[in-house]
């Protein structure tokens, strides 16, 4: 019987048991209206997204779980709300699956409504809702479309099934394994320490003369001080699931694959097999077999269903944001970051342990110094925009001041991630590893702050930025660094890897593990008048894009390279010690100096700073700090200014002013060891005359209320 259709007086008080195949009618329309409304969409984004589920860490649980979720809830959810109306009686019933009806309807009018007629705003609410309420009209007089629905019941499961068995989430839900290794001997089976970072490229690491920055970064140059540094070194792809694979495996991967064990079998993992003890913290990616790295889930700092779950509630409620330019659909992109980064470098350096019974392979990919920036190099945090200021919808940096204090930001980090560094080789001394193992430092691929360019996609204007990485390794017992320059890519890393450790492959084996790339401390390198040919794999927000009919875009190695080295803009060159990546551009001399001495005119502007009560009550010795300041100033219409900030009577940083909707903006992140505890006294000025003969405007922002 149609649960909408009213029963007989005799019959007003049917019983429990009868009453339950009208709920289940009801529920079963409901089904249907959520999987076409929710179900449907979700599945559709993430199918398209399945490095989301790598990148989560989940597994085989954790991805059906999520898929029953998304097929069951929301309709379980409105039929629990509808339901207990029919306490009150069998209209009100009535009148609450109705509800449901509309509402789901509503969320079915939506997704009709932008796709067809791409709408937006308070026009696809009121389309939706008129869609919605017509559907619950037409229920409420047609038995037919009941019936209808409830057959379409069905359609959930049918996506369950092709979203776990049938698009490409079924590669990392039901993944084979495989430990490989037949037919496999290593001769010199020395430790592996292996380190990949993330957004980290070469350009930000050189030095004024073109060499490895130690002023600021000593970490890094400590290392290369042991190791061979290949400087003219290019990742293979934008993005890290295309982006590591190649480091891993030795071969270009497929731009549309899963970076998971069953798509590449024959990884570093694999080449060394059961024969070393396998410590490795991968995030983005999934290339260790569960039969080599059974511990793996050590490296979950969160789990994994209740964030998918954040997701998928992310892809909603993108539905009812305004379209892409153009009718241009922006696929959900997971935020690929991780602000707890700096913890699980922390607990991989103590996973370090001595060698036990054999050798061991340590590896780590970490998102750092990746954006959020939110670090400065002793660690310490401090809040400011999670997504930096200045990139719009599709990741271009919007003005020139904006990509600088984005740099800053990211040299901060940068900074960080250096003394991290430095902390793993020095636990690799302390337990005597250092000098016999193999360590491989690199990063996936890098970031660019160039106005107008992509910090990310390959644009003409920034590519250098983006594909030269560092690449450093320390064979065992190297004592003596050395820099090369001839070229080099990130799938040359495995086989030179695997050159080191003396791994030798039985005849029958050769073919499956022939690499793309070669050895690069002993196969020949291209010849000087030789093209040098750089391969970059494409990614969704690049600008450049293959040719027609290519897998890959093609880039002039030589061009890149000098381009590379004749764009350098060293971090620190202003000097200053621990100031050093405080000091930079056109007033970065004066960071650090006291207010007294410079000139300061009469007249004052206005100006306001965000959440000025912050520094009231400063307590310096805590982990997280008030460093990041922004406010405005008031200047007339298509004026400029650069803003200092100064705290407690010395100068802490400053800023290019920018215009946002007619407001002229500033910011800027100041040195810790500019707070004091209790109440900080703040000042900005407008700074203009010379460098050497500083002009300050006061900006009147009001006082910290203490």
């Amino acid at each position: 019987m149609d649960p909408l259709t009213p029963t007989p007086r005799s019959s007003r008080s049917p019983s429990r048991s009868s009453a339950w195949p009208h709920e289940l009618g009801a529920f079963f329309e409901l089904l249907a209206l959520a999987a076409v409304a929710i179900t449907q969409p979700v599945f559709d984004t993430f199918a398209r997204s399945p490095e989301t589920f790598v990148l989560r860490r989940a597994d085989t649980s954790d991805i059906v779980m999520f898929s029953l979720a998304v097929a069951l809830a929301p309709a379980l959810l409105t039929w629990a709300l509808t339901t207990p109306t029919g306490l009150i009686s069998r209209r009100w019933r009535r009148a609450g699956h109705l509800i449901g009806v509309a509402t789901l309807g509503t969320l079915v009018g939506v997704q009709i409504v932008r796709r067809l007629l791409g709408l937006s705003g308070p026009r696809l609410v009121i389309s939706a809702l008129i869609i919605g309420v017509g559907l619950a009209v037409v229920r409420s007089r047609s038995a037919g479309l009941g019936s209808w629905l409830r057959l379409l019941a069905i359609f959930p499961a049918a996506l369950v099934v092709w979203f776990l068995g049938l698009s490409p989430v079924g590669d990392t839900a039901f993944g084979s394994e495989t430990i490989g290794g037949d037919g496999i001997r290593i001769g010199e089976p020395h430790d592996v320490v292996f380190i990949v970072f993330d957004e980290l490229p070469t350009a930000s690491l050189l030095g004024a003369d073109g060499g490895m920055n130690g002023d600021v970064f000593p970490s890094f140059a400590s290392l290369a001080a042991d190791s061979t540094w290949y400087r003219n070194h290019s990742g293979a792809g934008p993005s890290t699931p295309q982006a590591v694979p190649a480091i891993l495996t030795g071969i270009w991967p497929d731009p549309e694959a899963l970076p998971v064990s069953k798509i590449y079998p024959r990884n570093l993992f694999t080449l060394l097999g059961v024969g070393y003890e396998q410590n490795s913290w991968e995030i983005g990616t999934d290339l260790c077999p569960d039969d080599l790295c059974p511990d793996e889930d050590r490296t979950i700092l969160t789990e994994p269903l209740p964030e998918l779950l954040t997701d998928a509630w992310t892809v909603l409620t993108d539905q009812l944001d305004d379209p892409a330019p153009d009718g241009e659909v922006i696929d959900f992109q997971i935020r690929q970051s991780e602000p707890q980064a700096p913890r699980r470098f922390e607990r991989f350096i103590a996973s370090l342990e001595t060698e036990a019974g054999g050798p061991r392979l340590d590896l780590l990919h970490i998102l750092y110094p990746h954006q959020p920036w939110f670090h400065i190099p002793d660690g310490r945090r401090y809040s400011a925009p999670f997504i930096a200021e200045g990139l719009g919808t599709r990741y271009h940096w919007s003005t020139p001041e904006l990509a600088d204090q984005a740099r800053h930001r990211h040299l901060l980090q940068l900074g960080h991630a250096d003394q991290l560094l430095g902390e793993v080789l020095d636990r690799l001394r302390e337990l005597g590893r250092y000098d016999d193992s193999l360590i491989v430092v690199t990063a996936d691929h890098g970031v660019a702050f160039l106005p107008g360019e992509p910090i990310r996609g390959l644009s003409e204007g920034n590519w250098e930025q983006i594909m030269w990485t560092p690449l450093l390794i320390k064979e065992p017992g190297q004592t003596i660094g050395a820099t090369v320059d001839d070229p080099a890519t990130a799938v040359d890393v495995l086989p030179t890897v695997a050159q080191h450790l003396d791994v030798r492959f039985d005849s029958s084996d050769n073919e499956d593990w022939t690499f793309a790339g070669r050895a690069l401390q002993s196969d020949p390198s291209p010849q000087p008048d030789s093209v040098d040919v750089r391969h970059h794999l494409p990614w969704k927000l690049n600008v450049l894009e293959p040719d027609e009919g290519e897998p890959w875009m093609v880039f002039d190695g030589g061009e890149g390279f000098e381009r590379l080295l004749d764009r350098i803009e060293p971090a620190g060159a202003l000097g200053g010690g621990e100031l050093a990546l405080w000091r930079f551009g056109r007033w970065g001399h004066l960071v650090g100096q006291d207010l007294g001495p410079l000139t300061q005119r009469p007249e004052t502007v206005e100006g306001s700073v965000q959440d000025l009560d912050q520094w009231s009550d400063v307590v310096t010795l805590v982990d997280e700090l008030p460093l990041w300041l922004g406010g405005s100033v008031d200047l007339p219409a298509g004026t400029t200014a650069d803003v200092l900030v100064a705290f407690n009577g010395r100068i802490s940083g400053w800023s290019q002013a920018w215009t946002d909707d007619g407001d002229h903006r500033f910011a800027v992140v100041i040195p810790p060891d500019h707070l004091i505890d209790g109440a900080n006294r703040i000042e900005i000025f407008l700074v203009g005359g010379s460098a050497d003969v500083p002009e300050l405007t006061p900006v009147d922002v009001g006082d910290v209320q203490g």
